[in-house]
């Protein structure tokens, strides 16, 4: 956290205030962050009463917030020196912008490389992402404020894939891409995602994907009516028989997105149709699956 801390410290552009949301933590944390908030007036620490779980702390920074624009950052992740000067100067030169991320670099636990993915740039960035791709690294992103207030923040039932469901309604009313810079490293851990949390943050992502095609088809998404019959039980709401096809093919599609190849294939199969019978063939030739793939990706990256 400290080597985090001092790369947004470090950045080149300097007018800046750091707002850090404490969530009850129980180390060493709030010691760390009562020493730097003592050195730098920028720092502005939070600590909350009771472990809120991430997007309701995510909100309570925004609220925070006094600035045109916003940038997120993870705590255990490092931008490099120019990356908010690079990212405002995007944000001058394209006024109709209401988010931008950055390209990144993933890192292990000791710093070293360990690869650059092909970035998806803002050309076809809102194509992608109504259909499950998240392209976006959510610690990269920097948002105008007013958009996210215009879309009232993360949506507090969203325990997981807040920022995907967040990046789908702004791109709704304001342009959204990634600079081509690689101004963000992303720290990955040996320990990974268990598979378990994996599916659970699909499920998430399906239904935020589902959300967008109601508001792209009415408007409106019925996430006010999951909080009000449902009680904000997600798992239970996608169960419901009138959506839960089309949150199969959802799940299937950002798996394989995501090169589930077999557990794609298990999703495709609950629901009919010439596309879903497509794509069942694709995921049982992992040879076509892996060349289709990797041609998509590439396409993303070049496409204008």
């Amino acid at each position: 956290m400290s080597d985090a801390i001092e790369s947004i410290l470090n950045q080149s552009y300097s007018e800046f205030e750091l707002i850090v949301i404490d969530d009850c933590s129980t180390d060493k944390t709030s010691e760390i962050l009562g020493g730097f908030a003592q050195t730098d007036q920028r720092i502005q620490v939070f600590r909350n009463s009771s472990n809120l779980g991430l997007t309701k702390s995510l909100n309570l920074g925004l609220s925070r917030c006094g600035g045109e624009f916003i940038a997120r950052h993870d705590a255990d992740d490092l931008s490099e020196p120019e990356r908010f000067e690079c990212q405002l100067a995007f944000f001058k030169d394209h006024p109709d912008h209401g988010l931008v991320g950055t390209a990144v670099t993933r890192i292990d636990s000791h710093g070293n490389i360990i690869d650059q993915p092909i970035v998806i740039k803002e050309v076809n960035a809102v194509r992608v992402l109504t259909k499950g791709v998240n392209p976006f690294i959510h610690g990269s992103i920097m948002m105008r404020k007013s958009i996210v207030d215009m879309v009232n923040g993360y949506r507090s039932e969203f325990r997981y894939a807040q920022d995907y469901d967040l990046w789908l309604r702004i791109s709704e009313i304001a342009s959204v891409g990634n600079l081509s810079e690689r101004l963000y490293r992303l720290r990955i851990h040996q320990a990974g995602i268990s598979k378990m949390k994996l599916h659970v943050q699909i499920q998430y992502a399906a239904l935020a994907c589902y959300f967008g095609g109601e508001r792209q088809k009415r408007k409106v998404d019925s996430y006010t009516i999951m909080n009000k019959d449902f009680n904000g039980n997600i798992e239970a709401f996608i169960e419901l028989p009138e959506i839960k096809n089309e949150i199969s093919h959802l799940i299937g599609r950002i798996l394989f997105c995501y090169g589930e190849r077999e557990r794609a294939y298990s999703y495709f199969c609950q629901v009919n149709g010439i596309l879903n019978m497509f794509l069942r063939f694709l995921c049982k030739r992992e040879w076509l699956f892996r060349f289709v793939r990797r041609a998509a990706r590439v396409a993303a990256s070049r496409r204008k």
